[in-house]
């Protein structure tokens, strides 16, 4: 015999249109059962009390009993509805990730490409110099070059 929580966790793996169609065949004999215990439940608390109250017990049982149901089934489908709102916004948060992931690696495939194509050292020490501009979106960045050869230094700015 399987519990109600195995049920219920059941019910979670399986997707919300499936749980709905699936339902749908158990709606004419529920409400069937439902109705035959509300109604037993209804004579057993109307007969001790007099005709003329007998009206208002059962317009106050059917609205108590129909309220809760309906409590229960918008709660369900509010409850499907924000985790399916969960998951659409965890998943637009990843896609946006992956599109500056794109961007960024479009970009440095972009340097590569004109680093592979530079003609000399200065070209390249440029390039170096603006990757950061491009790739971090730094304002500003520089690269200090030092030759020991003729004991001089190079500052070659980005911007």
């Amino acid at each position: 015999m399987i519990s109600i929580v195995e049920l219920m966790e059941q019910l979670k793996s399986v997707p919300l249109f499936v749980q709905l169609r699936r339902l749908r065949w158990m709606i004419f004999p529920g409400v069937l059962a439902l109705a035959a215990l509300h109604q037993l439940a209804l004579y057993a608390l109307l007969r001790p009390v007099p005709a003329q109250c007998q009206w208002w017990i059962e317009l106050l049982l059917y609205s108590a009993t129909g309220s809760f149901t309906a409590w229960i089934w918008v709660s369900w489908i509010a409850n499907a509805a924000e985790k399916r709102d969960k998951s659409t916004q965890q998943l637009n948060s990843a896609f946006s990730q992956l599109e500056e992931q794109i961007q960024q690696l479009l970009t440095l495939h972009t340097l590569g490409r004109k680093i592979a194509a530079a003609r000399n050292e200065h070209e390249i020490i440029t390039l170096a110099a603006q990757a950061p501009l491009h790739l971090a979106n730094a304002k500003a960045s520089t690269v200090i070059t030092f030759n020991d050869k003729k004991n001089s230094n190079s500052i070659w700015p980005g911007v």
